[in-house]
């Protein structure tokens, strides 16, 4: 992984890195609908699992996308940092350590495989259905569990709200 340092890169990534978001915390829903993608939420308090960089992994390799970006999006009155990757599990699993605590945005070259990383306890994957379907054992159990997680009583009622709008936001694109 290396720091992107050329200025006319970094212009186009952060044009496409506010195309894709909404905030720090949601994909663009205009976006989502513009791409036809589908969404899975996942709670991961480590940020993604090992079973996921394999198949988050897997799949990019399987499109012939060598390359990805990832831009932290939560940094505090800095400006975010750009960097870019090869793509593979070992790469995904240490950029997910390295970024602990952070939140960050994986975008293969292409701009069709997203995946948010929060530091509310909680990822976005956007894509295609194919690659969505890859992700998630099913659509249903995926739901009921980020439901459940989103309705946890141990939530502050301002972590409540933020997790419960993002279900809602997306639950038409499972």
């Amino acid at each position: 992984m290396y720091i992107i340092k050329d200025k006319e890169t970094i212009l186009f990534l952060k044009k496409k890195l506010w195309e894709i978001l909404s905030d720090q915390f949601t994909i663009n829903i205009e976006f989502v609908k513009k791409k036809r993608w589908k969404i899975a939420l996942r709670e991961s308090s480590l940020h993604f699992s090992r079973r996921d960089a394999v198949k988050i992994s897997s799949f990019i390799k399987k499109q012939g996308i060598k390359k990805c970006f990832v831009v932290k999006t939560e940094l505090r009155n800095y400006p975010p940092k750009y960097f870019s990757f090869s793509n593979s599990k070992k790469n995904l699993l240490h950029l997910s350590a390295e970024f602990i605590n952070q939140g960050f945005v994986i975008m293969s070259e292409n701009f069709d495989i997203i995946v948010l990383s929060t530091v509310e306890d909680f990822i976005i994957i956007g894509g295609n259905e194919e690659f969505v379907r890859s992700i998630i054992e099913s659509k249903d159990k995926m739901a009921k569990n980020f439901l459940e997680f989103a309705q946890n009583e141990f939530w502050d009622k301002q972590k409540k709200e933020l997790l419960l709008n993002v279900y809602r936001k997306f639950e038409n694109f499972f």
